[in-house]
């Protein structure tokens, strides 16, 4: 019951907090237990809340690049960041940074800074700043309770007849946790030392802000909004660093164990399968998304994005069908490159005996369905034409105009949800493992940045490309059975069909389409 091996027992190289096991002989033991887990899990999350909340903080800013990470730097670059997007004049466009009188939270304004994850570090800095003072105020408290429930189980177990494993490793464990509580209890003097620092040289970070922003914005620009009078960062913030940071840069250890705290992330990451950008001219419906960890911020970016990703599969597939078919016929030999011509040479193939069976169907497309050709070419013409066909089912393209109104109603709707500062209150944010949080941060603001570039992209192209090819599609499949019927069987090679109508006179054009054609036809049919 219960059972942990000797070589557990000897090898305690944690970490971080670690809670005790249940299961020992006394029920009044386990009690204690469970008291001291409680204990231990209300300062595991305060600590694992101040720890977040400093990565966060030196990420934003990039002073985790620097040997020297503390909060009056973060905050002296976040002020020089804000002012970059009030064009190096934040004073004018209404920034400001106070304390509160009792020291507790920092109030500002940050003008026309559009900038999200500047937005979240004041956010993340009040939360830090909160956090502290209960830290500071329960780790005492909780040192003397563990000392005391230590002394208490240990005189507890002394009077078992046969102490078990279980015993033996909660004792190595609670004292492990007592000496890990108290260097957590010395790196929180040291982080209230430096917020003692920053209370008392703040305003001179403030007054030099303007004048470094300023500095930073001639050399670096700003990069405004599509929607708004709001700015945002032109270039990352570590490049920046990398350029105009005079002091030591952090250490290769240091960058190390950020790489493989990267790359286990992305192990957890799930293997999305984005868009296809093979085509002659293609204009595409965007659609990529980042995943972040949280569930119920993936949720909603990844509808908004599947609406766009099946109107980017539908187009894709009338481009390469159409693309495949002139190819595959050499219409686009031809003095008129189109599905309608394609489909003509491809008719003037089929034998009288194929002719009645499409005839004794409802429709040519069922028709089409009930036999192959012996020509390769032609056989794989019928298989694309039936393809191309189903694209206009009528289900399918209700479906498709309902998820384009869920998509226009939908992508505001989520950009509002999760534009401010609402990730911080969800669970799943919270419950991200300390390194986590940041990397969940950066891949939201990629996410709205994207889909407010996304809407006027994909509208432009609902309108002037996705619209017009549907429209030309119909038209086509309404001409089916007139084009079927005006052509007559032609015993000529597949491949020669196409001289039974006018040739295009111009040999360049007919060359560069054909280099253009191959190449895509081949593109398309590896991808398919």
């Amino acid at each position: 019951m219960g059972c942990v091996s000797s070589d557990e027992t000897n090898n305690l190289a944690f970490e971080d907090f670690q809670f005790l096991k249940t299961g020992t002989l006394s029920i009044e033991l386990t009690q204690l237990i469970f008291v001291v887990n409680n204990l231990i899990k209300d300062v595991h999350q305060l600590y694992k809340q101040v720890d977040s909340n400093r990565i966060i903080l030196f990420r934003i800013t990039k002073v985790s690049l620097t040997a020297n990470e503390t909060i009056i730097d973060a905050f002296g670059f976040w002020t020089r960041f804000v002012s970059m997007c009030n064009l190096g004049q934040g004073k004018q466009n209404g920034v400001f940074y106070k304390l509160e009188a009792d020291g507790k939270s920092l109030n500002y304004n940050l003008g026309l800074n559009g900038d999200l994850k500047l937005q979240w570090f004041g956010e993340v800095l009040n939360d830090y700043f909160k956090t502290m003072i209960d830290i500071t105020a329960c780790i005492p408290m909780i040192l003397e309770q563990l000392k005391f429930l230590k002394d208490k189980i240990f005189q507890l177990g002394s009077n078992l007849k046969e102490k078990n494993q279980v015993f033996n490793y909660n004792m190595l464990l609670l004292k492990f946790n007592l000496s890990f509580l108290r260097i957590v209890n010395i790196k929180i003097i040291k982080y209230n030392e430096e917020i003692d620092f920053f209370k008392k040289n703040y305003q001179q970070v403030i007054e030099k802000a303007d004048e470094q922003g300023l500095q930073l914005y001639q050399k670096f620009g700003a990069k405004k909004l599509n929607d708004r009078e709001r700015y945002r960062m032109k270039v990352k913030i570590n490049q920046i660093m990398e350029q105009c940071f005079q002091g030591e840069m952090r250490s290769e250890i240091s960058q190390d164990i950020q790489n493989k705290q990267k790359e286990k992330r992305k192990q957890l990451k799930p293997s999305w399968v984005f868009g296809d950008d093979i085509g002659i001219g293609v204009k595409k419906f965007p659609f990529r998304v980042r995943w972040t960890g949280c569930n119920c911020v993936d949720h909603s970016f990844f509808i908004i994005s599947n609406y766009l990703e099946n109107h980017s599969k539908h187009l894709l597939l009338l481009r390469k069908l159409s693309v495949i078919l002139r190819y595959l016929t050499q219409s686009h030999k031809t003095d008129e490159d189109s599905l309608p011509r394609a489909w003509y040479i491809f008719c003037k193939h089929l034998t009288p005996k194929e002719r009645t069976i499409i005839q004794s169907n409802s429709s040519i497309s069922n028709g089409l369905k009930k036999f192959k050709l012996k020509n390769i070419q032609a056989e794989q013409c019928r298989q694309y034409f039936i393809e191309f066909i189903q694209l206009f089912d009528s289900d399918h393209l209700n479906q498709l105009q309902i998820e384009w109104q869920n998509y226009l109603e939908g992508q505001s709707k989520v950009l509002s949800l999760w534009s401010k500062n609402q990730i911080f209150s969800t669970d799943e944010f919270q419950a991200l493992k300390v390194a986590d949080k940041y990397y969940a941060l950066t891949s939201m603001s990629k996410n709205i940045y994207a889909l407010q570039s996304y809407y006027p992209i994909a509208t432009i192209v609902y309108n002037s490309v996705y619209s017009k090819k549907l429209q030309k599609g119909q038209i086509f499949l309404n001409s089916l059975s007139q084009i079927y019927n005006s052509s007559g069987y032609c015993p000529l090679p597949f491949d020669n069909l196409y001289t039974q109508n006018p040739i295009e006179d111009d040999e360049a054009k007919i060359k560069t389409k054909e280099i253009k054609f191959h190449y895509a036809f081949n593109k398309f049919t590896q991808k398919s």
